[in-house]
C-alpha cells in the first residue's frame, strides 16, 4: 500500500500545469485611463482563435489581430485560444487605444496580461 501512493505521489511531481488545447486569460490593463476600445497585435506560434469574456466585444481577423471593445467601464477581458497551453505563451502588443469617451490614448500605458 504504501509503495502505491509513493508511486502516485511522483507521477504528479512531473506535471507542468495545463497540456492540449484550450485557453489562455487575457486582460487589458491601464495604469491611467479606462479604456473603451483597443487593437491588438498576436504573435506566437499555436494560436488558434479568440474569445470574449464577460461584457467585452471582440472582432478578430484571423489570428495576429484583435480589436476588443467594453461594454462599460470594467476590464477589457478575453482568451487566447492555443493549440498547446503548455506552449510558451503568445506576444500581444497594443497597436492603438481609445478610452471610454473616444478619445486617443497613448499606448506606452497599456499592457495585457496573459495567464495560463
Amino acid at each position: 500500500m504504501l509503495l502505491l501512493l509513493a508511486a502516485f505521489g511522483l507521477q504528479g511531481c512531473g506535471d507542468s500545469g495545463p497540456q492540449g488545447p484550450g485557453a489562455l486569460s487575457a486582460v487589458v490593463e491601464s495604469r491611467d485611463a479606462s479604456v473603451g476600445a483597443v487593437v491588438l497585435s498576436v504573435s506566437g506560434p499555436g494560436v488558434t482563435g479568440f474569445q470574449a469574456v464577460g461584457s467585452t466585444r471582440l472582432f478578430s481577423s484571423g489570428t495576429q489581430r484583435v480589436v476588443l471593445v467594453g461594454a462599460g467601464s470594467g476590464p477589457l477581458q478575453f482568451n487566447i485560444l492555443v493549440s498547446d497551453r503548455a506552449a510558451s505563451a503568445p506576444t500581444v502588443g497594443v497597436v492603438e487605444a481609445v478610452d471610454v469617451t473616444n478619445a486617443r490614448l497613448g499606448v506606452a500605458g497599456l499592457s495585457v496580461r496573459v495567464e495560463r
